[in-house]
């Protein structure tokens, strides 16, 4: 079964979750079956680089954490620091909004963008922050992928190479998880059969 087959229209459905509950993974799943995916991550990182929509701002807002490139044979421009801007926005709630202002409507745009030229079958939005972006304006049904916090907490660890303390900062930063998953029409357990969940999931799209 190809969810595209399931799907003869074209349907989206945003799929968010707490930092390190299997979002990602779950939307290669999704792939497997012939789903589109359209990643906010993946256009923000795109529109941060050198030449995308949020490049100028980010280094006029955000100097500090880009990086000079230092003998190169052709002049390069500098490279935001992702990991630096992720560390120094968790730990100033000022910074994050300001981020979060000038980004979103950016991301915004080339998600619409990206949906208006796909004709057809299930699209996947993945969204970190989905509902409290608004993005699931955007969708026609949206889902969450959850797991145990222990879980998270030691995903988080590994994937990122940072220590407990900041992890559980990063964590309790979002938004409550089970708020989020009352507002999703669709729960996903990543510590579960997720291959059984999602074909469930779109025969009863």
């Amino acid at each position: 079964m190809t969810a595209n087959k399931v799907l003869d229209k074209k349907i989206v459905l945003g799929l968010t979750g707490g930092i390190a509950t299997g979002k990602s993974f779950v939307a290669n799943e999704f792939a497997a079956f012939g789903a589109t995916i359209v990643s906010a991550d993946v256009i923000a990182k795109q529109i941060s680089e050198d030449g995308g929509a949020a490049y100028e701002m980010l280094l006029k807002e955000f100097s500090e954490f880009f990086i000079e490139s230092v003998g190169a044979d052709v002049p390069i421009r500098p490279q935001l620091n992702r990991k630096l801007l992720q560390k120094h926005i968790f730990e100033n709630s000022k910074a994050k909004t300001k981020l979060e202002k000038n980004l979103h409507p950016l991301i915004k745009q080339e998600i619409q963008n990206q949906i208006f030229r796909i004709k057809s079958g299930l699209i996947i939005l993945e969204v970190p922050l989905l509902f409290e972006s608004r993005f699931n304006s955007l969708c026609d049904k949206t889902a969450a992928t959850v797991c145990d916090k222990d879980i998270q907490l030691n995903r988080l660890i590994a994937r990122d190479s940072i220590d407990k303390k900041l992890a559980e900062k990063i964590i309790n930063t979002q938004s409550d998880p089970q708020v989020i998953a009352k507002k999703a029409c669709y729960i996903i357990d990543t510590t579960a059969n997720i291959t059984e969940q999602l074909e469930a999931l779109i025969q009863s799209l």
